[in-house]
């Protein structure tokens, strides 16, 4: 392990899939983005 944190971003919009990015080991850290703030019109 080098000892670096990562970081999952963009396309996750499901809470589920937050749960096996990080269960699964495939990330530290999961950045999420309200789908309202996609569209603010």
């Amino acid at each position: 392990m080098a000892g670096l944190v990562s970081v999952a971003v963009g396309l996750i919009t499901a809470l589920h899939h937050v749960e096996e990015i990080v269960a699964r080991g495939l990330a530290d850290l999961v950045a999420l983005v309200d789908e309202l703030l996609l569209d603010s019109h």
